[in-house]
């Protein structure tokens, strides 16, 4: 009979424990890198050979380069899910594109729902020893905190792979 008692007892108690109310885990914070302004210096390593870019995975668990475009150093945020180069409306006036003559006559679709842009091409653009010449890119209407690299660049090279924490550009 005791060790009925004890089997009966380990029952209540795990009944007990299934019946307590739990407090609900508190939900996670959305974040999104497109509203969360991120200084990063973008580190890129670029092989002796031309045609040949190197970047590191930083901190934030993002690939960031450093670009240039006409001269100015950019930082973008490597996007391989953006169809094409993304500037925000200050980049691109750092750039020397009059924003404000621009047509934000279309929109695109992003993690933050629809925006406002206007399309132009870059005459060039630099990421290391990688260079890609007339690239779709679009200006965002103060709808993007971070510029992004996107597919319009990465799509442009022969391969881009990704080993471990680094990311390998080739042209």
């Amino acid at each position: 009979m005791p060790m009925n008692r004890a089997i009966i007892a380990c029952a209540l108690i795990a009944c007990a424990a299934a019946l307590t109310p739990r407090s609900a885990p508190e939900p996670m914070e959305r974040i999104s890198f497109m509203r969360s302004p991120v200084l990063v210096t973008a580190p890129v390593t670029t092989s002796s050979n031309s045609g040949h870019a190197t970047l590191e995975r930083q901190k934030d668990g993002h690939y960031w380069a450093n670009a240039d475009v006409k001269g100015m150093k950019l930082d973008l945020l490597v996007d391989t899910g953006a169809s094409m180069v993304t500037l925000t409306d200050e980049d691109a006036r750092r750039l020397g594109i009059p924003t404000h003559t621009l047509d934000y006559a279309h929109t695109a679709s992003t993690a933050n729902g629809e925006v406002k842009i206007a399309r132009l091409t870059l005459d060039r653009m630099r990421v290391g020893g990688v260079t890609v010449k007339d690239v779709p890119t679009m200006v965002t209407k103060g709808d993007l905190d971070t510029s992004l690299l996107g597919m319009s660049f990465l799509g442009a090279l022969a391969s881009f792979e990704f080993k471990g924490d680094t990311m390998i550009m080739r042209q």
